[in-house]
């Protein structure tokens, strides 16, 4: 099968693919900026287009169908030039039932009471029908099987790695028949287990070949989607250690997709890799004061609550859910680390209780007299402005310090990594890492939300590769591993 890779599979690409490649995660049709962005990125010499049919619930495809279409039909873009990826897995579990006919079946797991991941045949021919649809193609170039390692979280029934090794190449069967048909040109797997051997739920490329070639399947098989950015290269080949993950899939001569190259999760830290010369004007002092008064002000009003209420049952019932400063307060120092952490936790948990707490406290007090009922309204939607200013304090913060620590990364890396641009930009070293550190056979696709965002990136790349002693300069970095 190996042999066969590049000359059925990848035969039937455009001839050159661009080194940066445009991700859509969290774009949508309904956003113009994201139609400019991916309209300047494509007129701009990028041909590579990865997608999802859940990014944004179909709403990514639609954005790139319609761009797309646009620009063909303006003769400004020509389609066989253009590489278009989509990946399926993702689904609910209502989803598989409606497809499946009721009962969940091989290729499936159930993850949740509602969530579910696929690669079965079923799955694969429904999204493929609804892709081509919302991206309005006759074919897509490639169709991703997306992280099947989450097969292995089955929630009902157990799957083993060998299970999933099975079921890929089954999923692998099917697609080629639809390669025959002419519906896809070609098939590949994305997956965050892949290039980290020591990952619970590790699948490996080998493997996934050989079970392939026990199932005698596999030749429209062209390539990999992998995360690669400067705290996750252990997809790199390195003296002295096993074969990486990029140096297996070059052997079996796969073409390499490299995605969040501004975005490391590792630690168990999800980490931002730009740097924003607005937040670097911020006054720390200034903020922290700031945030010092927030505090105070939304603790007060805490204190003040117990004299709206009285003593009964109920109302230390309502009185014990107003505690947010406290809350916040004593877990500063891990909201402040990690932005990402932060601002999930205030838009997810911090921010909805509040809604729901005083929406409670509201009702409960219209059951009081008129003048009281009247006292914990105002102390309600007050307490609701305070904990919202409090809390937006609290994420600028936290943005300054990530940026201050990117500030000071991008500042270590300049002196193994020379630039024209100054003072050292951290865009710049993301981009260049990935490009200088895997074989020319890849791209890196970066989500480009921005026009600007795709002139910096573009730019970003056109520096020189990385020699290899600045390139082992730059991974030895001391701030990388701490």
């Amino acid at each position: 099968m190996v042999a066969s890779l590049l000359n059925m599979g990848r035969s039937r690409w455009p001839r050159a693919l661009s080194r940066i490649g445009m991700g859509t995660y969290r774009m949508n049709i309904d956003e113009p900026s994201h139609w400019a962005a991916l309209r300047t990125a494509l007129l701009s010499g990028v041909n590579v287009i990865d997608t999802s049919d859940h990014f944004e619930g179909g709403r990514s495809e639609r954005l790139v169908g319609a761009v797309v279409n646009d620009l063909i039909r303006a003769d400004k873009i020509q389609r066989e030039n253009l590489l278009v990826i989509t990946k399926f897995g993702y689904t609910t579990v209502d989803h598989m039932r409606s497809i499946q006919g009721g009962d969940i079946s091989d290729g499936t797991a159930k993850l949740s009471s509602t969530v579910a991941h696929s690669v079965s045949p079923s799955f694969l021919k429904h999204g493929i029908d609804a892709s081509l649809g919302r991206l309005q193609l006759e074919h897509l170039d490639v169709v991703m099987l997306n992280n099947p390692e989450r097969l292995m979280a089955s929630a009902d029934r157990r799957i083993s790695v060998s299970e999933v090794y099975r079921m890929i190449a089954e999923a692998f069967k099917y697609l080629e028949t639809e390669v025959a048909r002419g519906r896809i040109r070609s098939y590949g797997i994305c997956s965050t287990s892949m290039s980290i051997p020591t990952a619970p739920d590790h699948l490996s490329l080998e493997q996934i070949v050989n079970a392939a070639d026990a199932n005698n399947t596999g030749s429209s098989f062209t390539c990999i989607e992998y995360p690669f950015n400067l705290f996750e290269t252990t997809a790199m080949s390195r003296t002295g250690h096993p074969k990486g993950l990029s140096q297996v899939a070059e052997e079996y001569g796969l073409y390499q997709f490299l995605h969040r190259p501004f975005m490391s999760v590792a630690g168990g830290q999800v980490r931002m890799l730009t740097t924003s010369p607005e937040l670097a004007q911020l006054d720390e002092s200034a903020l922290t004061r700031e945030l010092s008064g927030r505090f105070e002000a939304v603790t007060n009003m805490e204190m003040d609550l117990g004299n709206i209420l009285g003593s009964a049952s109920d109302d230390i019932k309502l009185l014990g859910k107003f505690i947010w400063a406290q809350v916040l307060a004593d877990n500063l120092a891990r909201l402040t680390s990690n932005p990402f952490a932060a601002n999930y936790y205030v838009s997810k948990t911090v921010l909805p209780a509040v809604l729901a707490d005083t929406s409670a406290l509201i009702d409960y007090a219209k059951n009081g007299r008129e003048q009281d009922r009247d006292i914990a309204i105002g102390w309600a939607n007050l307490y609701r402005e305070e904990t919202a200013k409090m809390c937006e304090t609290l994420l600028k913060i936290s943005k300054l310090y990530a940026n201050k620590n990117n500030l000071e990364l991008a500042s270590v890396l300049s002196a193994s990594m020379p630039s024209s641009v100054q003072p050292p930009s951290l865009t710049e070293q993301a981009i260049r890492v990935p490009l200088s550190a895997v074989p020319r056979d890849s791209t890196v696709l970066v989500g480009m939300r921005k026009e600007t965002y795709v002139q910096e990136v573009l730019a970003a790349s056109n520096q020189p590769p990385l020699q290899s002693d600045q390139l082992d300069g730059v991974l030895r970095c001391p701030l990388l591993y701490n």
